[in-house]
């Protein structure tokens, strides 16, 4: 369902950081920008311990479906 997904995003919190040296993808330097496993169960797997791509895009795609519903809705409510 567009709007569970889009629920399941917006109650999710996007953390800013950077791996720590010689951690993570080894550059620590780039702030990155992303959800934990335990806020966003949805867009993981294998017990929470890798990223879901399908899921994640899938998720995505279901939630700028369910904006583009509520857009259109108000739409047509101000040329009303």
């Amino acid at each position: 369902d567009p709007s569970d997904a889009l629920q399941a995003m917006l109650d999710s919190t996007a953390y800013h950081f950077r791996y720590k040296e010689k951690h993570g993808t080894g550059d620590s330097k780039t702030e990155y920008v992303g959800v934990m496993a335990d806020d966003a169960p949805w867009a993981m797997h294998y017990k929470g311990t890798i990223v879901n791509p399908v899921n994640t895009l899938g998720y995505t795609v279901l939630a700028v479906q369910a904006l583009n519903d509520k857009i259109e809705k108000l739409e047509a409510q101000l040329r009303q």
